[in-house]
C-alpha cells in the first residue's frame, strides 16, 4: 500500500521544511508527499524545489484555504494512485517520528474499511493533547477519549471515534471515491475534516484513532491560539467569524446542519453557541486576568 501524504501550505516555510524533514526520515518507504502551496509569499515554492525535489508541489492562487488545497492534492493523487493506496492528510505545523507512517499503514491493514486518525502530542513537552473525540448530539458535547479505557476491547492501540481532524488522518482511496472529497463550498477552512469523517460513518465506514501513530504539534501556531490571544472586540469578532477560527459560527452551523439529527438541531445549536461564547470568556479569565483589561 502506497501512502500519499497531502499537505496544504501557506507561508510558514520553516515549519513546512521541518515537517518534510521528519517525513523524509520515515521507516516506511512506500509513500509520496504532495504539497499544495496556496500562494505563499515567503519563497516556499522555490525552497521546496531546491531542497525537496522528490516532493510534488502544486500551486494555488491564495483562495483555496485548507479545504481547497487539500482537495487539490487529492485530485492530483486520484489521477495517479491505485485502489489499494491511501491518502494521509497532514498540516505543515506538525512533525512526525520515524515510525509514524509505518504505524498508520499497519493500522490500515488491520482495519481496511476505516478512516484512521493520529494521536496529537505537544511538541514542546510530549503531552498528549488529542486522544480522539466522540460527539454526543443530544448533550451538545464532544468528549475526549481516555485511552486505554476507551480503546477497542481487543486492541488497546485503537479506539473508535465519531470524527477526525485533518492533522494526520489516513483515508483509503476507495473510500474517497465512494463518499467524495472535502466540502469546499460550505467549509473552506475549518470543519471540512470533521464533516468528511461524519459522512464516512454514515456510509458505513469505521472512524478510528491509532495511538501509536503520533503527530507532534506546534500548539502555539494553531489558528485558535492566535485569534483569541487578545481580549478586544476585534479579536472577539474574528473568533466568531474568521475562516481561521474553529469558533466560526457559520462553520459550526453548517457542520450541525449536515450531520446533527434533525430533531436535535435546535437544542444542539443553542448549546453550541453558548459553549463557543463561554470558551472565549473562560480562556481570557484564565490567561488575561479580569475583563476590565479589555482594550
Amino acid at each position: 500500500m502506497k501512502l500519499w501524504v497531502c499537505i496544504p501550505v501557506f507561508n510558514r516555510r520553516k515549519l513546512t521544511a521541518r515537517c518534510l524533514e521528519t517525513l523524509m526520515q520515515q521507516d516506511y518507504a512506500e509513500f509520496q508527499v504532495v504539497v499544495f502551496d496556496d500562494g505563499s509569499t515567503d519563497g516556499t515554492a522555490q525552497y521546496l524545489e531546491n531542497h525537496f525535489p522528490s516532493v510534488a508541489v502544486l500551486s494555488g492562487d491564495g483562495n483555496q484555504w485548507w479545504t481547497g488545497a487539500t482537495n487539490g492534492c487529492i485530485e492530483y493523487v486520484l489521477e495517479r494512485c491505485s485502489e489499494e493506496d491511501a491518502i494521509v492528510t497532514l498540516n505543515n505545523d506538525l512533525e512526525v517520528e520515524p515510525d509514524y507512517l509505518g504505524n498508520l499503514a499497519a493500522a490500515a491493514c488491520r482495519y481496511p474499511d476505516a478512516l484512521i486518525g493520529s494521536a496529537g502530542h505537544d511538541i514542546d513537552n510530549g503531552e498528549r493533547v488529542d486522544a480522539g473525540y466522540r460527539q454526543d448530539w443530544l448533550k451538545g458535547t464532544s468528549r475526549q477519549l481516555n485511552p486505554p479505557k476507551d480503546s477497542l476491547p481487543d486492541d488497546p492501540d485503537i479506539a473508535a471515534v465519531t470524527h477526525l481532524p485533518g492533522r494526520g488522518t489516513l483515508i483509503p482511496v476507495r473510500i474517497l471515491r465512494h463518499i467524495g472529497l472535502f466540502d469546499f463550498k460550505r467549509l473552506p477552512h475549518y470543519g471540512a475534516d470533521n464533516d468528511l469523517s461524519f459522512r464516512a460513518a454514515r456510509f458505513g465506514y469505521r472512524v478510528l484513532i491509532a495511538y501509536k501513530a503520533r503527530v507532534l504539534s506546534h500548539v502555539a501556531e494553531t489558528g485558535l491560539t492566535k485569534i483569541r490571544e487578545n481580549l478586544t472586540l476585534r479579536s472577539f469578532y474574528e473568533y466568531l467569524t474568521s475562516r481561521r477560527s474553529p469558533g466560526n459560527l457559520r462553520v459550526r452551523f453548517w457542520i450541525a446542519i449536515k450531520n446533527c439529527p434533525t430533531y436535535l438541531m435546535p437544542s444542539y445549536l443553542l448549546v453550541d453557541v453558548v459553549r463557543v461564547l463561554g470558551s472565549y470568556v473562560r480562556y481570557h479569565l484564565k490567561s488575561s486576568g479580569p475583563l476590565s483589561k479589555a482594550g
